[in-house]
């Protein structure tokens, strides 16, 4: 009998270690009854972690691609602009025909402004001025000047060039001198060349001629430095030139009024 009983209590409890085993089985394979972790759990929050730097990467990948884009963009659009702008700018120069040598040129004022230069104009690449008074030999006041801008700083750089000419087109009744002066250097020193220094003679009415003076002859060349007297120095500072003058005068022994027009063109510096 007790060996009867001791058999069932066995049997019993191996069936209750199986039942066992088994719901627990059950359960472990079942995933409705896993519960999720809560959204504040470390795994939750590695995981949100993780997506976010992500984001927060391609975020900044993009942002540093579109600046960097519009960077260039706008470099290459100002770039662009400011081409066609010069461009624009120096084809309607050219286009309006208003230089002469490739400078522009007006009537003087200030300190040697003259009484009897009506007007300079420029068509072309000739350069009119046109006078109307007594203009005489060597009197400021009573000369016909044109100059590439009174006051305007031409900043230019002769120090590499030879010579300068230039011709003349006297087309009044009287026979003129004409003559090129620069002022260059800090004090605006004015160079005035010798007046038609190949021929040494005036230029007579209704007949035209071309002249060069030498930058570095100072038979061609006079100035406050020198006493206003040739032969004495050759022009000082032509890696600073501010002014390029024309001056119309009569000769020394000639007499005047003078009235009408004296075309200068074809100025080169080389």
């Amino acid at each position: 009998m007790n060996n009867y009983i001791k058999n069932v209590l066995y049997l019993s409890s191996s069936l209750l270690l199986v039942f066992t085993v088994a719901v627990l089985g059950s359960c472990d394979n079942d995933d409705s009854d896993i519960i999720e972790p809560p959204p504040g759990s470390s795994s939750s929050a590695v995981s949100s972690a993780a997506g976010s730097s992500s984001s927060s990467a391609a975020a900044t990948s993009s942002a540093a691609s579109s600046a960097v884009s519009s960077a260039v963009s706008s470099t290459v659009s100002s770039a662009a602009s400011s081409t066609v702008s010069s461009s624009s700018v120096g084809s309607a120069s050219s286009a309006a025909g208003n230089t002469m040598g490739g400078y522009t040129w007006e009537q003087v004022g200030g300190s040697y402004a003259d009484d009897v230069t009506t007007s300079v104009s420029t068509s072309g690449n000739i350069t009119t001025i046109t006078i109307d008074g007594a203009v005489s030999y060597n009197d400021g006041d009573s000369n016909g000047y044109a100059t590439t801008g009174d006051g305007v700083d031409l900043m230019e750089d002769f120090s590499s060039a030879s010579t300068i000419s230039y011709t003349v087109d006297n087309q009044t009744a009287t026979n003129i001198q004409v003559t090129v002066a620069i002022k260059t250097g800090t004090t605006w020193e004015w160079w005035e060349g010798h007046y038609n220094p190949d021929s040494g003679t005036e230029i007579a009415a209704g007949t035209s001629d071309t002249y060069t003076l030498s930058f570095s002859d100072a038979n061609d060349w006079k100035s406050d430095v020198t006493g206003w007297s040739y032969g004495v120095s050759a022009p000082a500072d032509l890696n600073d030139v501010h002014e390029i003058i024309f001056k119309v005068m009569i000769p020394e022994d000639g007499a005047g009024p003078v009235s009408g027009d004296v075309a200068i063109s074809g100025l080169t510096i080389n």
